[in-house]
């Protein structure tokens, strides 16, 4: 879920290959129409609008793993989960058979 007006095309070209690689799904969102609508009621802050990017990722990832009966996943390390910090701009969302377990190793 990029915004096209500053993501690079080479990540996306990069997510594109690894996707298809590991077999998965893809679906590119332009967020941008979104953070624009959410800026004309707000003011301008470069950190907070990195942040809101991030939970507008994070809103449509719920949204499409509730259309699909599916979970959303955090791709955290241990790191984060000592920290207790994840960043849920950068999950996916993938079906798991019941029992399985996500915690990391």
């Amino acid at each position: 879920m990029p915004d096209l007006r500053v993501t690079p095309k080479q990540d996306l070209d990069d997510a594109k290959e690894v996707a298809s690689e590991l077999g998965m799904e893809t679906r590119f969102i332009d967020i941008a129409p979104i953070h624009r609508t959410f800026m004309k009621n707000l003011e301008p802050d470069r950190l907070a609008e990195g942040n809101l990017r991030a939970r507008i990722r994070m809103a449509l990832l719920y949204y499409h793993s509730n259309r699909v009966n599916r979970l959303v996943v955090g791709t955290g390390d241990r790191s984060e989960l000592l920290a207790g910090y994840f960043t849920e701009a950068m999950m996916v969302w993938i079906s798991f058979p019941s029992g399985t377990s996500t915690k990391p190793r």
